[in-house]
């Protein structure tokens, strides 16, 4: 019987945090909407809102990462590295690209360019792949 309840109230609780982070998703969206509509002439027509559920959030800590340094300043891929390890990132190596480039660019899923934010890592080419890496390129 409390099993049976347990179950009950985490259903509950899992509703309402779903449909908090959907109304959340629906607010902000409204918000950018409203401000990019104040910046519409008279011949353009109002977008739609859609509300859609945020997705699952998925913890990459155990994922592997590769920093590469594309750059003549040596040391750099450590620097970030080091800043994802202080951010609880376990699997992180380092080493050199084997090209140069002027741009950052970013091998991975969708939702963990976010994480990127913690180790001030901006201005990158973004390319969706399933594993991580991070190629420093200025």
């Amino acid at each position: 019987m409390k099993h049976d309840k347990a179950i009950f109230v985490s259903g509950l609780l899992l509703t309402i945090l779903i449909s908090s982070v959907s109304g959340l998703l629906y607010y902000l969206n409204t918000i950018r909407d409203v401000r990019n509509n104040d910046s519409m002439t008279k011949s353009e027509t109002p977008k739609t809102i859609v509300a859609t559920m945020a997705p699952a959030v998925i913890d990459y800590k155990n994922n592997e990462i590769e920093v590469l340094n594309a750059t003549k300043t040596k040391g750099l891929a450590k620097v970030y590295a080091d800043k994802l390890i202080l951010n609880g990132y376990k699997k992180v190596k380092t080493g050199n690209y084997t090209d140069t480039t002027d741009t950052n660019i970013l091998y991975a899923p969708l939702d963990f360019k976010e994480e990127l934010i913690k180790i001030d890592f901006t201005n990158y080419k973004y390319i969706k792949s399933e594993s991580i890496k991070i190629i420093i390129g200025k």
